[in-house]
């Protein structure tokens, strides 16, 4: 379940950042649609810390939402 791990760390000017804990992993996140469930409450442009499964270890990434509310790592 997506809220149930989906925090607001902060928000300001019409975007919030987020922080999302997941047992899935990275490649699973970042397919379109993962976030279609909680597309009332997210809004292009946020941004989102991502803490997900890498093997046997966890691992971090930031991300920005576009348009269609996937997430695209921030470069």
């Amino acid at each position: 379940m997506i809220t149930k791990n989906l925090t607001v760390i902060g928000y300001s000017n019409g975007w919030t950042l987020w922080h999302y804990k997941s047992e899935d992993d990275k490649k699973t996140i970042e397919a379109d649609g993962y976030f279609a469930k909680v597309k009332n409450i997210l809004a292009p442009g946020d941004m989102m810390i991502v803490l997900f499964v890498n093997g046997k270890k966890r691992s971090s990434a930031f991300y920005q939402l576009d348009e269609k509310l996937n997430i695209g790592r921030m470069k």
